[in-house]
């Protein structure tokens, strides 16, 4: 019986090896090796995949094909002399890698669809702006079950007691938990009025996201049911919906009360709103008003124009009746806290969202509180996955591990003086995959991230909200450590990132570093090829200008110098030119002859159409076909030009630098290419490259 087993064991194994050997040899039929570089070798799965990424196969070459795979195999070739050199063990290559990679994980630590739904969402939400009122229960930053019971429980009577009719702007102020929807007071004095719990208009983003979509998800004149957000439970009461305005324009006249305004005093500012806007209705110019019955300083020296606003700048009763107002309208005066306003609308800008505003929304969502709604949604995902368990106690006499973190110093906690290792016990607090957590780990995590400063919040809530926050970063955390093994493209990705720095750092000290710093073979490359950078045949331009000298400040001195007449002066001078003397020689006798001149003198150099006023008058045909040098009179403005042809030369590297530089560079990654493939035998199998394309 036992041998009968060993011989069945051995038959087993003999099938196995040929099993594995054949599916050996169906893989290498379907990916072949098309390239081996010196010890690197590259199948044919690897090459189609970068080729494909900034190609496409269908209208592909053989000619294409062949040309990329002598790129490509150039690439690699630098990339395994980098690996060699050990340039992927740097510090600052790793450091610079990590940061891609942190980049490029983010979109993997995130629910997607999550997203996508988010993304939609904003933009119906960013076409609107919406009018609401809310009444608040706060709740503690990380509330127990009874602390949830309760609150809600008293929002919920809230909403009955608003449903059976009591004034909502009432009930706001004697029972939110919302300090802005009373008023402040200090020494006596009201500082602030309190809202009645009306946050005005707001469009998305403007508010925090729970509130924002409860406020978004109600119908105009409804009260909400309660709404949960970080600060608590809401009632929202919506009560107007309009298209989104970016921008409003408008004058103004304000006509405010008197300070501690009379009986009287009040019925004198009703008859002045009354007669200024009678006045408007009758013709009288906007500015004409302002002046007249404005009183605010000022709008009276702006004309009563206002600095462009948007819906959420001012409280509510002052932007509504812009939204229906015609451009050019005066409305009605209306009063706010602030006194009486006479608005004439200039302008209305209103929100665009298309697809064009998709990047912007996203970018949005990303500094948005939204934002972890992704990572949270990925988390729950994955604890399903990864099997997430916490350590719960096994009766009412045991306390759960979290339990224990309860009772820690709260005083040291909030000082941020409180020690991991004061903990005394190092109990598991959750499994996940292959992974646990234990006491030891938490209060680790506790001592990087205390909460100094911290008052008047008790710990239990403290722990759970720190708790939380650990059990997420640790799922995520994992998963980061794992998708490299969980997606190929990933993997695939931070290959390219890494080749790519250690391209360039190879690259950088063997071409470009190199043709920067190497002035010598700089110079010898030039000498190579200066040939190849000519001047064109150019004109050398000298221009004698017949000048009035200075006039002695001694009139008696100027009395002893008669001058000669500007015709003369240049009549004398030309003749000089003319006769062929020398400048030294004309200029000691123009200088005797001439009182009162001088010659200034003026070169330039021009090629053919590179300075049109020089093209005007030189004869450059001329002087291209035959001549070497001709002269041009301009005689109204007593000059004498001399223009003689510069044959072609080669130009000064200070002058091509660049250009130069950049062949040189050229020429040493043609020479250190060659070197690769020499030091680095390559074989390429072209046929199964062009097998793609067949």
């Amino acid at each position: 019986m036992q041998l009968k087993r060993f011989k069945m064991t051995k038959l087993m194994l003999i099938a196995a090896f040929f099993l594995f050997s054949a599916m050996q040899q169906t893989f290498a039929q379907t990916d072949p090796v098309v390239m081996i570089l010196g010890k690197d070798s590259v199948r044919l799965s690897e090459f189609k995949s970068n080729y494909v990424k900034n190609n496409n196969l269908k209208t592909s070459t053989e000619k294409d094909l062949r040309n990329y795979t002598d790129l490509y195999v150039n690439y690699r070739l630098k990339c395994n002399e980098a690996r060699s050199l050990h340039m992927d063990t740097s510090r600052a290559l790793k450091e610079e890698l990590e940061g891609y990679r942190k980049q490029a994980a983010a979109t993997y630590l995130t629910e997607k669809s999550v997203n996508d739904q988010l993304v939609t969402e904003a933009m119906e939400h960013a076409r609107w702006d919406i009018r609401a009122w809310h009444i608040m229960k706060k709740l503690p930053l990380e509330p127990q079950p009874k602390d949830t019971l309760a609150a809600y429980r008293q929002i919920m009577q809230l909403r009955e007691r608003l449903l059976k009719g009591e004034n909502f702007a009432q009930l706001a102020m004697t029972e939110s938990d919302d300090p802005s929807a009373r008023p402040m007071y200090k020494d006596g004095k009201m500082i602030r009025a309190g809202n009645k719990g009306d946050l005005g208009y707001f469009t998305a983003f403007t508010m925090v996201y729970e509130f924002e979509k409860g406020a978004y998800n109600t119908k105009v004149g409804e009260i909400s049911m309660p709404v949960r957000s970080d600060f608590g439970y809401h009632l929202i009461y919506v009560q107007d919906k309009e298209p989104a305005v970016s921008q409003f324009n408008t004058l103004q006249i304000l006509i405010a009360y008197p300070e501690n305004a009379t009986a009287e005093d009040s019925a004198a500012t009703i008859r002045k709103v009354r007669e200024a806007y009678e006045a408007l209705q009758n013709g009288l110019p906007f500015d004409a008003a302002v002046e007249k019955y404005c009183t605010d300083e000022g709008l009276r020296q702006r004309h009563g124009e206002m600095d462009a606003f948007s819906s959420a700048r001012f409280e509510g009763d002052f932007v509504a009746p812009l939204y229906h107002a015609n451009i050019g309208d005066i409305l009605k005066p209306f009063q706010t806290r602030y006194g009486w306003h006479i608005l004439k609308l200039t302008e209305r800008k209103p929100v665009v969202i298309d697809e064009n505003s998709r990047g912007n929304i996203k970018m949005k969502i990303a500094r948005d509180s939204r934002s972890n709604l992704g990572p949270e949604a990925l988390v729950e995902r994955l604890k399903k996955e990864y099997r997430f368990t916490e350590v719960k106690p096994k009766n009412k006499k045991q306390t759960s591990p979290l339990a224990e973190f309860y009772g820690i110093d709260s005083i040291k906690l909030f000082n941020g003086e409180w020690k991991a290792d004061s903990f005394p016990t190092d109990k598991v607090m959750f499994t996940f995959a292959d992974q646990q957590r234990t006491q030891k780990d938490f209060a680790a995590n506790i001592e990087k991230n205390q909460f100094k400063g911290m008052r008047n919040v008790s710990m239990t809530e403290l722990i759970n909200y720190a708790y939380n926050r650990f059990v997420h970063r640790c799922i995520l955390d994992y998963e980061d450590s794992r998708l490299e093994e969980k997606y190929p493209e990933f993997k695939s990705l931070m290959k390219e990132y890494e080749d790519g720095i250690l391209l360039y750092e190879l690259s950088n000290e063997k071409v470009w570093k190199k043709a920067e710093l190497d002035t010598t073979g700089l110079h010898k490359f030039y000498e190579q090829i200066k040939d190849d950078y000519q001047y064109p045949v150019r004109a050398h331009e000298t221009i004698y200008t017949l000048t009035q000298a200075r006039i002695p400040a001694d009139p008696n001195e100027a009395m002893k110098s008669p001058k000669m007449s500007a015709d003369k002066a240049y009549s004398l001078f030309k003749k000089m030119m003319d006769s062929g003397a020398s400048l030294e020689e004309i200029d000691n006798k123009f200088s005797k002859k001439a009182k009162g001149w001088m010659i200034s003198i003026r070169e330039n150099m021009y090629a053919q159409h590179e300075n049109r006023a020089f093209d005007t008058y030189c004869p450059w045909q001329v002087l291209l076909s035959s001549e070497s040098k001709v002269v041009v009179e301009k005689a109204d403005e007593r000059q004498y030009i001399t223009i003689e042809k510069v044959l072609p030369s080669p130009k000064p590297l200070n002058e091509i630098r660049g250009a130069v530089s950049t062949r040189y560079q050229n020429l040493l990654e043609e020479e250190w290419v060659k070197t690769l493939r020499r030091e680095n035998p390559v074989w390429v199998d072209y046929e199964r490259i062009f097998s793609l394309i067949r």
